[in-house]
């Protein structure tokens, strides 16, 4: 268990929180204790399982827009200053669990922001003089072409590319029933083309959309799957596919994909030869980090030698430049040395 807390780490599947974040700093500033996650996460286990749970989790940001108001409205998340501090502060608590890479998801509306890239760069350095092997990357997440305003920020994103974002997150529309998805293939096309990662949510409540989330055009990896190893057939396309699954224990847990830990479908990934990385999801609201999520899946069964098969997974299969990817192995190589 402890080398599951000593060793380096990386984080591919990390929504900003936003709303959570900013919280957190108006809390702060105003010397208020911050929201109490774990009682809502108590509460949120007394609905059924499932899409009532993630509408729970959704439904947050309206409740603590509430919550501060009118003390807290004069901090505007897009303003830069603003930004890089609840940025660095989400950077700094994975560094300090031993990320070396975290890639952090957000929503549309940042991208439109013509500073986005360069105050996350701003974050990113000042995280890593305090921790100086750290990286970050940035993805726009919740993309989907039938959502109002989703065509203004599919085209920002390919621009962005140019400017150091590196990927895009589909999220299809249902999302625990099979979406319509021939445009998001058009635009998958043109991302990969533009030279963005790839990757999409899907299977995390049903087996809806996985099989389409896998013939998306250079997709790399797939958030969730769940529900994949129900289906025989869809397991062997997720196998035959070579996808990079992101597993997020204790996310799974808490919005019922799975019932408990110990059937948590990453152990049957694992056994078919699937690519699997770990990840915290959504760290504030649901009171996790990546270090415990490590520490979660040592307590499956996997061996130090399977976390540090975990990571090198993670660094391999996440969007960051040839460059940066091998001077983080070098670091996992020289810890596995010294270990």
């Amino acid at each position: 268990m402890s080398d599951a807390l000593s060793m380096p780490k990386a984080d591919l599947h990390q929504h900003a929180e936003t709303a959570a974040r900013i919280d957190n700093l108006v809390a702060s500033r105003q010397n208020q204790q911050t929201y109490d996650w774990a009682e809502w996460a108590k509460r949120t286990e007394e609905l059924p399982p499932g899409p009532p749970r993630l509408r729970s989790l959704y439904a947050t940001k309206t409740m603590l827009h509430e919550a501060r108001q009118p003390s807290g409205s004069e901090l505007h998340e897009d303003d830069s200053v603003t930004f890089i501090e609840w940025v660095g502060k989400s950077m700094d608590e994975s560094a300090s669990r031993g990320a070396i890479l975290t890639e952090i998801r957000f929503g549309g509306g940042h991208i439109l922001r013509p500073a986005f890239m360069t105050d996350f760069r701003e974050a990113e350095r000042q995280a890593r003089l305090r921790y100086p092997r750290f990286f970050a990357e940035a993805i726009i997440t919740g993309l989907w072409p039938h959502h109002d305003g989703a065509s203004e920020v599919f085209a920002r994103c390919l621009e962005a590319c140019g400017e150091g974002l590196a990927g895009i997150d589909f999220i299809p529309a249902p999302y625990e029933t099979e979406a319509d998805w021939p445009e998001a293939h058009d635009w998958a096309s043109q991302a990969v083309a533009a030279g963005l990662g790839i990757t999409a949510h899907a299977g995390e409540f049903s087996t809806a959309n996985i099989a389409s989330a896998l013939r998306l055009p250079g997709i790399r990896r797939i958030g969730h799957a769940v529900h994949s190893t129900s289906d025989r057939k869809l397991l062997g396309e997720l196998v035959s596919s070579g996808v990079t699954v992101e597993c997020c224990l204790t996310s799974n847990l808490i919005l019922g994909s799975v019932e408990a830990l110990d059937v948590h479908p990453i152990i049957r990934f694992v056994e078919a030869g699937i690519p699997v990385t770990i990840n915290t999801d959504d760290p504030v609201r649901l009171s996790t980090n990546i270090g415990r999520e490590y520490q979660v899946a040592a307590g499956l069964g996997f061996s130090t030698g399977q976390l540090n098969g975990f990571t090198r997974t993670s660094l391999e299969s996440s969007f960051t430049s040839p460059e940066r990817k091998a001077e983080m192995l070098t670091v996992l190589d020289g810890w596995h040395v010294a270990s």
